[in-house]
């Protein structure tokens, strides 16, 4: 499967503002769910698909991360195949206001962001991608 990214509104036939059961019913695999670190809600993980699904506190789905073996596009462009500096070349022509720290980016603009272990290597893919609400950090910060 093909996930295309809508910013702000959804990826793929999730549409952010989905119930868990709603987007639990998208996959043919069970989820394996764990809290993430930072979360208040249970993280769905469905390992073959390579994505990773956030809710917030009333089971909404608020953002979708994707990692490896995930086909992923936003603007027509392949994102998790694409080398980390021409991601990042390309992330910045999209969004003037690009937020880059060590590791990676994230476009508020655009309601997409990529993650990395190792920002110096130009040349490797990024690890995971992140399509999110409009809110979703400012949210996720409160919690």
């Amino acid at each position: 499967m093909i996930w295309e990214i809508q910013s702000y509104a959804g990826v793929g036939p999730i549409i952010f503002g989905m119930q868990r059961i709603a987007v639990q019913k998208l996959f043919e695999e069970k989820p394996n769910s764990f809290f993430k670190a930072d979360q208040i809600t249970l993280t769905d993980y469905y390992t073959q698909a390579g994505v990773f699904v956030y809710y917030d506190e009333t089971e909404a789905c608020n953002a979708v991360e994707f990692t490896k073996p995930a086909n992923v596009k936003w603007q027509e462009k392949q994102l998790l195949s694409l080398p980390l500096g021409k991601l990042r070349d390309y992330m910045r022509s999209q969004d003037n206001m690009l937020e880059e720290d060590e590791s990676g980016f994230t476009s508020y603009k655009n309601g997409v962001g990529g993650y990395t272990e190792d920002i110096d290597d130009l040349d490797e893919s990024v690890e995971t991608i992140i399509c999110f609400q409009q809110g979703y950090y400012a949210t996720a910060l409160i919690s």
